[in-house]
């Protein structure tokens, strides 16, 4: 029988993963999570990125489609793998059209 909820029965293994280590890093190490908050602090005293600031969300794992279809890691094909480089390059080409970021 399984024991896992129906809502939560078909999440892939890196959406596990997350979960486990929010889990882990909030309840078993808050000294962790503080440290990780005042990080960020340090990093965005405004609590939010500078103007001209690049921002990109780059979406892994669970919304890529993989090479091994069988694989416990591949159970959703949405989107065909994107390499960070190709982030990156369009982050260039966004610069030379404004210096400022």
């Amino acid at each position: 029988k399984n024991s896992v909820p129906p809502p939560w029965a078909n999440m892939s293994i890196p959406w596990w993963r997350a979960q486990t280590t929010r889990y882990l890093v909030r309840r078993l190490h808050p000294w962790f999570w503080q440290r990780v908050q005042q990080y960020r602090r340090e990093v965005t005293p405004q609590g939010h990125l500078p103007p001209h600031t690049i921002s990109m969300h780059v979406r892994r794992s669970d919304k890529v489609a993989c090479e091994d279809p069988s694989s416990p890691w591949c159970r959703s094909t949405e989107m065909n793998a994107v390499s960070f480089g190709s982030f990156m390059r369009k982050a260039e080409v966004l610069r030379e059209r404004d210096p400022r970021l």
